[in-house]
């Protein structure tokens, strides 16, 4: 007939022997973290002289955050004279920003926060320039806890054939020579995919996109592509 208490209210309590008893928590007794104590009172009302302490401790701990691999964008855009995309021009580039998965021990679920490029939040109209960017993608779990991953985001430069970064006089030798036949898209040192040669989006990369790209050279032209 003796039964468990918790912080003095009485628990669901089973005899399981002379010297054990067995009893029931609610989720909500031990959904918070702070320090609580168990006793025992026989039939009668009497409360044991002993208790036993139980502390339900504060998640600390993170999410395991695992961020989707790195991916490589072609420019679809010009900002400030610069090449670049974002995610409102490029649905890949929207499905990059809204992936990557959050495993917290503590939290049945986790929640996907905005993606960060140097701690400001990404959104549809952040511009990622020609080159290599790092996202930080992040989890918080029901206490709070914030964990984060990184990946990187290339985008490629439309006449930047040799992919050094740079649209330049190197690639308008590569360029002439890939117009005369003289080389291949995809053979070294033409790296880059073909498209990256059609600069005026005409489904070509021909003598035209040559004059474009050797006037971007010389700043005639302060962004590639052009119609």
């Amino acid at each position: 007939g003796s039964s468990a208490r918790w912080n003095g209210s009485g628990l669901t309590t089973r005899f399981v022997s002379a010297t054990q008893l067995q009893a029931d928590l609610s989720t909500s007794e031990v959904s918070a973290p702070g320090a609580s104590t168990i006793t025992v009172n026989d039939p009668f009302g009497n409360a044991g002289v002993s208790s036993v302490p139980f502390t339900v401790d504060a998640d600390e701990t993170p999410p395991v955050v695992t961020a989707p691999g790195s991916t490589t964008a072609i420019q679809s855009m010009c900002s400030g004279g610069n090449g670049g995309t974002d995610a409102a021009s490029d649905p890949a580039i929207a499905a990059f920003l809204a992936g990557g998965t959050g495993a917290d021990e503590c939290s049945a679920s986790t929640t996907h926060l905005v993606a960060q490029v140097g701690g400001a939040d990404v959104t549809a109209t952040t511009f990622f320039p020609a080159g290599t960017t790092s996202v930080a993608f992040r989890f918080s779990d029901a206490s709070g806890n914030v964990g984060s991953a990184t990946s990187n985001l290339t985008v490629r430069l439309f006449g930047d054939l040799n992919l050094d970064g740079v649209a330049d006089a190197s690639d308008l030798v590569i360029f002439s020579n890939y117009v005369v036949h003289n080389l291949n898209a995809g053979t070294p040192p033409f790296l880059a995919p073909a498209a990256m040669a059609d600069l005026n989006g005409d489904g070509f990369g021909d003598s035209l996109d040559l004059v474009i790209l050797s006037n971007y050279a010389v700043h005639n032209i302060p962004c590639l592509p052009q119609p």
